[in-house]
């Protein structure tokens, strides 16, 4: 479980997420994410370009850097590959008000070859076997009143 709550003293803008990347021995041409079908996103790669995924499962065959916007309190994503599956619970509460769930952002990436090789902390065939899937709210700044608050909350529980 990942939680960060911040508070604002003054009033400011931010942007936040909880980070989470999955790794394992498999490679990750057989991994999928599930619950993104019908959701819009920003293609990082395509100069932000706004596009509907109609896919069933977001799959990584090569560089992804996408932002997938305000997606539904509630929604669980499932991270699939053929050894394991792994549930992942994204929470956003204003204010500290739990019973008040809010819409998030999730952003999936994988660096691919040509990046991965110029990260100095990430070994050159590393690619192979991560994926980033993280709540957060990051396509657009936020703003916080002073005194005001926001928490995101994530969990990641392993399944069959």
């Amino acid at each position: 479980r990942c939680r960060l709550a911040t508070r604002a003293r003054s009033r400011s803008s931010f942007s936040a997420s909880c980070t989470h990347i999955i790794s394992s021995g498999e490679d990750v041409a057989h991994l999928q994410v599930h619950g993104l079908r019908g959701c819009e996103f920003l293609d990082q790669l395509k100069q932000r370009a706004r596009v509907t995924d109609d896919a069933e499962s977001a799959a990584i065959a090569d560089e992804v850097d996408r932002i997938y916007l305000s997606v539904p309190a509630g929604t669980e994503l499932q991270v699939a590959q053929s050894s394991s599956r792994v549930a992942l619970q994204k929470r956003v509460f204003w204010d500290g008000d739990r019973s008040r769930e809010a819409a998030c952002d999730v952003v999936l990436w994988n660096r691919w070859i040509e990046k991965s090789r110029r990260m100095a902390d990430f070994g050159d065939e590393e690619y192979h076997h991560m994926v980033c899937v993280e709540p957060g709210l990051v396509a657009e700044p936020h703003t916080l009143a002073a005194g005001a608050s926001v928490t995101l909350e994530q969990t990641l529980i392993p399944s069959q």
